[in-house]
């Protein structure tokens, strides 16, 4: 499936709501959180590609990867 850097931008600024230019794994559990309240831990670091922090540039280069 096709991703356009507009649609990454747009849930890169959902999942960074304080506009600091990080997203954090508390900022993405706080995010998905009301839609996925039991997810795990280990869903929540699959999706932070195991880092502590993203940028906008690290979420582009994680989903436009062939």
């Amino acid at each position: 499936m096709k991703i356009s850097e507009d649609e990454i931008r747009r849930a890169f600024d959902f999942l960074d709501g304080d506009s600091s230019g990080k997203i954090t794994m508390s900022k993405l559990k706080k995010r998905l959180g009301a839609f996925y309240p039991s997810m795990p831990l280990k869903e929540y670091r699959f999706l932070m590609n195991n880092k502590s922090e993203m940028s906008f540039e690290d979420l582009r280069e994680l989903l436009l990867q062939d």
